[in-house]
């Protein structure tokens, strides 16, 4: 069972040969390479590299390529604190400074670091097949978060590991494949 196919069957609680292993390195990648957190953050060719660094280095099951939960925020107009060992902290609130709900907009795919995020995971699969890695499961959280943490944290109170079918489930097989693109 490939790392993809572990993590797919576990998110959908079929039966798996063991716990899919999926770290969230974050900018722990950026220190593999030996770059501070604020130059890793703010490159998709360093986070391109950093994945493949994780990838080699522990062989996991699936890897998230970028896990910066500030991405949003940043797009929707806070401002950062940069660290060299941690990911950015938000700094202010998005309506400091003047700002009303009717200045805010919602965040597309060029806004901000969406755009390095996105570049990152496509750059990152497109290697990936480019150089014939095993498949592994290349998550995006750069997209909707916290349903991804909402499945996560499914998977922790039905044990993925179980064969018990779950009531409702989606039409999709098991409703993943908006999430694994």
């Amino acid at each position: 069972m490939t790392g993809r196919e572990r993590v797919r069957r576990a998110l959908c609680r079929e039966e798996v040969d063991r716990v899919p292993w999926v770290p969230f390195v974050g900018c722990h990648a950026g220190a593999l390479l030996g770059v501070k957190a604020r130059e890793y953050l703010q490159l998709d060719e360093l986070v391109v590299q950093g994945v493949r660094a994780s990838a080699e280095r522990y062989k996991p099951d699936g890897l998230p390529v970028i896990f910066d939960l500030q991405i949003e925020a940043e797009s929707l107009g806070c401002e950062l604190a940069w660290a060299d060992e941690n990911p950015p902290a938000v700094s202010c609130h998005p309506l400091a400074n003047g700002k009303i709900v009717r200045d805010l907009c919602v965040p597309g795919p060029e806004d901000g670091r969406i755009k390095l995020a996105l570049s990152a995971a496509f750059l990152s699969r497109y290697n990936r097949l480019r150089l014939r890695l095993q498949p592994t499961s290349l998550g995006r959280l750069t997209h909707e978060p916290d349903q991804l943490a909402f499945v996560f944290a499914s998977a922790l109170i039905r044990p993925a590991y179980s064969t018990r079918s779950v009531p409702g489930s989606a039409s999709t097989p098991c409703g993943i494949d908006r999430l694994s693109g």
